[in-house]
């Protein structure tokens, strides 16, 4: 007996039985809809090889593959490596120039539409910032291959290219959001060393503190618990420390009546001159001096609050 197409396909329905699965996309927003691919292509620059200066009517993108170059837009000096993604705006001028010992290979796709700027947008880039770093690069170029390859004018070829292209924007904007992702989790781990540090240093700014103990304490690169806190705080972690101990002493010269050579030993200072020096550097004055202002509190009318004032 003849076999039906469908008795040929039954035994490899990629279906879980009562499976059933339905999406309306009619209404969804779809900025992609009205972007149009006008050229594309790729290069392997001889050195010095220059672009422009010229303004074009397209938004074109270059991603860097490899060596390097510079970029110049509205007279403004970029210097570009592999992993450099760069957008030319409509009626900008720009020029772009492959490095004299290392010039750069690059691909790069032109494009317009009604919403491309905001599309572009979602992709990372914006007039007053037309770089950014890209991550998969190769999985992009990859997308300018196959577009290259459907070069003709078929109708087959027509909506493969528009296929890649989007895809390739898909591509991109995912790479721009997987960054965001990275950046969230390296700020908390950031914000989570910092709080870390600062704690230590809280509890422990009595004692012999410096950047490579406390790296060694959190198990970190020096230079890394230095940027990260420097990021995180706007000070070095050597500043804070000394701010620590300049308020702690603060404290103790009001609240006690240990001696300056005393202050000076439990704030971490062996030597009561260089505690004095610096005290007044920061203070403004000599710890006698601040000890001997007199305080009073005074009523804050707006707020209700009793706030402690100084005087001597």
């Amino acid at each position: 007996m003849r076999k039906t197409r469908e008795n040929s396909l039954s035994g490899d329905v990629p279906f879980l039985e009562g499976e059933k699965q339905y999406i309306n996309f009619q209404d969804a927003e779809c900025k992609a809809s009205d972007l149009q691919l006008m050229y594309c292509g790729k290069e392997r620059c001889h050195p010095g090889h220059k672009y422009g200066p010229n303004k074009r009517d397209v938004y074109l993108i270059h991603i860097v593959y490899s060596g390097s170059g510079t970029l110049c837009v509205n007279g403004e000096l970029y210097q570009l490596s592999a992993g450099n993604a760069f957008l030319l705006y409509p009626h900008t001028l720009a020029w772009y120039e492959a490095d004299l010992k290392d010039p750069w290979s690059y691909f790069w796709l032109a494009c317009r539409g009604i919403d491309a700027d905001s599309f572009l947008s979602d992709a990372g880039f914006s007039p007053a910032k037309p770089v950014r770093i890209v991550h998969n690069v190769q999985d992009l170029l990859q997308y300018i291959n196959k577009i290259l390859d459907k070069k003709e004018f078929s109708l087959e070829h027509q909506i493969s290219r528009v296929a890649y292209l989007h895809l390739f924007f898909a591509n991109l904007i995912r790479d721009k959001e997987s960054d965001e992702v990275k950046g969230l989790k390296q700020t908390k781990k950031l914000r989570s060393l910092s709080h870390d540090v600062r704690e230590y240093i809280d509890e422990h700014y009595g004692e012999d503190l410096s950047i490579q103990f406390l790296a060694e304490k959190m198990g970190v690169h020096r230079a890394h618990l230095f940027n990260s806190f420097k990021m995180d705080t706007g000070y070095s972690p050597k500043e804070y420390l000394l701010y620590v101990r300049m308020q702690n002493a603060k404290s103790m010269l009001r609240r006690t009546k240990r001696s300056v050579a005393e202050v000076a030993f439990q704030v971490g200072y062996h030597d009561p001159l260089s505690f004095s020096k610096i005290f007044r550097k920061k203070i403004g004055m000599s710890p006698l001096q601040y000890r001997s202002m007199k305080e009073e509190l005074l009523y804050n009318r707006e707020t209700g609050e009793y706030l402690k004032h100084l005087y001597s």
